[in-house]
């Protein structure tokens, strides 16, 4: 926790505050979906910024107030277990929902790669028909001339 003390005037009154931040960070590892052999892992960081302000000379007693109104408020160890479990359980979804998309992306690509491959095998088809045709056409016409003499 990191803590400044500040003076200052606003419009002529004399005020002094303080200024505590404290931050936090968590890592949640997730159990990888079948076909994913690394583990997912989430971190979390957070920063929580509390400012006490009063009159100069007056911070030392309202911020003893402050103090034991904020240590009232306590989270309920249920209520955030539960919140932590959803996170966890958004995220594993997050991760699935990834998988698939990676799946389909391949399927897609693998289903345009059997496209071209069979669209090259058609244009080889044709080009050899036409091969076939021009050789059939010019032997035709070779047929019907004599080598010999030339006539027809």
């Amino acid at each position: 926790m990191a803590v400044v003390r500040i003076e200052y005037n606003i419009n002529g009154i004399a005020v002094e505050e303080e200024v505590r931040v404290s931050t936090t960070s968590k890592e949640y590892t997730y159990t990888p979906p079948v076909g994913i052999t690394t583990p997912f892992r989430t971190y979390e960081c957070s920063a929580t910024v509390v400012i006490f302000r009063a009159p100069r000379g007056h911070l030392k007693s309202s911020q003893k107030m402050m103090l034991a109104v904020m240590k009232s408020a306590t989270i309920d160890p249920q209520w955030q277990q539960k919140q932590n479990m959803l996170a966890a359980s958004q995220a594993q979804q997050n991760n699935i929902g990834i998988v698939n998309r990676g799946k389909a992306a391949t399927d897609n690509i693998n289903a345009i790669g059997d496209r071209s491959r069979k669209l090259a095998a058609d244009m080889e088809k044709i080009r050899h028909k036409g091969a076939q045709d021009t050789a059939d056409f010019v032997g035709d016409q070779q047929k019907v001339r004599d080598p010999n003499t030339g006539r027809a």
